[in-house]
């Protein structure tokens, strides 16, 4: 490895080490180097540096407002750390990933180069950047995160895990040498578990191309960027939802199948409204996150991107569910056929790394006429429209709970909340606030408790009014 001088020693150097870099060429768009160069670039007696240091501090701060802070790092170290966790380089990742290969000729080089720079980097000294106000860059920040952090998210809690094992190796005033290899194994594991750029953020994801593109192809580095993390999200797990065990054991099974690189089925879960049919894969993301699974959400009207979305996401080493909420097609929308093409016989082959959930509350998929049951061809018709559904592997069926399930699972979520009613009552309640809104199901439960639960707390009542 070509670790070269333990130390950047002057400004020229630090920029020369920021401007050779060559597979992570994506860092340089970013703000917070762009404003470090700025102030590398300045003499001693230029003007500006006091603003241009603001800057660079304050982008600093707001590139981690959303990531995990080592408290014994500075600002620099922090960003920077995360930033290598976050690569999206596509031939970095293969090499990275491609352990056992021995000569991997000029790529190999050119990477042992970019892992030395980056490690040099991490050391920036404080003295090499102009301005007073950019010393708070380089001082210790003291916390775990910033204004808008979430660590309750599975991924974060990878993120920190390798984000603790570069801290230690500059805490501990590794060599140079030492210091390159740590972030060669980490960043390693950081594309395994976390995956580049937006995948390492959180496990739920929205695709968001530009507006009104329908894409045919993209690279990776363009699907990356059409992906966007979705921080605040469901935090659903399988233990919050009650009852449909066999339903949560098949999804359960066949995530870890795809989890585990195993051979998996796409899925079809519909029924009755509020049955707990999207918090079920929301649950199956987030149980598998940490095994590299990630949930992509995609509206109807982007289907035509599927395919392509497949092909470019099917290359990396994640796994992947294409979540489809609510779907059902009008009969004049067309997009359906691009579905079954999709799922069973299209030219296109679905990756072994990708499934598509996706919930409906009808069974027919499309919606039938009164004309499609009439006629000669009211066979062809029929089995044309039904043919979508049957091409999910797995179907899931959710039915609305009797009333003695919907009892039982406002009785489980009152205890849960903590609410301690008289068992009668809260029943007559819950019947009751299913007659005035939805009827009964798992979502109308959990809506009762929670007004229940915001009535009990709002003036520290102790009881309700059940009439």
């Amino acid at each position: 490895m070509e670790c070269g001088k333990d130390r950047l020693m002057d400004r020229k150097s630090a920029l020369d080490a920021i401007d050779s870099i060559v597979l992570f060429d994506d860092f340089s768009d970013q703000e917070p180097i762009q404003n470090l160069k700025s102030l590398l670039a300045l003499s001693e007696t230029q003007g500006g540096q006091t603003q241009l240091s603001a800057q660079f501090v304050q982008s600093l701060i707001r590139s981690l407002r959303q990531l995990p802070l080592m408290p014994d790092l500075s600002l620099w170290q922090n960003y920077f750390a995360n930033l290598i966790l976050s690569s999206r380089n596509v031939e970095a990742v293969q090499l990275l990933l491609d352990s056992e290969q021995v000569d991997r000729g000029v790529l190999g080089k050119l990477l042992d180069r970019d892992l030395a720079t980056l490690a040099l980097l991490l050391l920036l000294p404080q003295e090499l950047v102009a301005g007073s106000r950019a010393e708070a860059a380089f001082q210790p920040v003291g916390c775990s995160g910033l204004a808008g952090f979430k660590s309750a998210t599975p991924v974060m809690a990878i993120r920190r895990q390798l984000l603790s094992s570069l801290a230690k190796a500059i805490l501990d005033n590794s060599g140079i040498e030492e210091l390159c290899g740590t972030v060669r194994s980490t960043l390693s594991e950081a594309i395994r578990l976390l995956g580049p750029g937006p995948l390492g953020m959180s496990h739920v994801l929205s695709w968001c191309p530009p507006e009104g593109r329908l894409l045919e192809s993209f690279s990776v580095e363009e699907c990356l960027s059409y992906l966007v993390p979705v921080m605040e999200f469901d935090h659903i797990t399988f233990d919050d939802l009650i009852g449909y065990e066999e339903q949560k054991e098949r999804i359960i099974q066949n995530t870890r199948q795809l989890s585990a690189g195993a051979a998996t089925n796409n899925i079809l879960l519909y029924g009755d409204r509020g049955t707990g049919k999207s918090s079920m894969v929301k649950a199956a993301a987030s149980a598998f996150a940490s095994e590299g699974v990630r949930l992509i959400g995609i509206r109807r009207e982007q289907f035509r991107d599927i395919p392509a979305l497949c092909e470019t996401i099917g290359s990396l080493p994640q796994k992947f569910i294409i979540f489809v909420d609510d779907l059902s097609f009008e009969e004049h929308e067309t997009e359906y056929k691009h579905m079954k093409a999709l799922l069973e016989g299209g030219v296109r082959i679905q990756p072994e790394n990708v499934v598509i959930y996706a919930t409906s509350n009808r069974r027919h998929l499309v919606t039938e006429r009164f004309s499609d049951v009439d006629g000669l061809n009211q066979r062809d018709t029929a089995e044309e429209k039904l043919s979508l559904s049957d091409r999910f592997g797995i179907t899931l069926t959710f039915i609305a709970p009797s009333q003695k399930e919907y009892l039982r699972i406002v009785r489980t979520l009152a205890v849960r909340a903590g609410l301690d009613i008289d068992r009668e009552a809260l029943e007559r309640m819950a019947i009751r606030w299913a007659m005035r809104g939805n009827g009964m199901s798992g979502r109308t439960a959990k809506q009762f408790i929670r007004d229940l639960t915001g009535r009990l707390s709002s003036d520290g009542a102790t009881s309700v009014n059940d009439e």
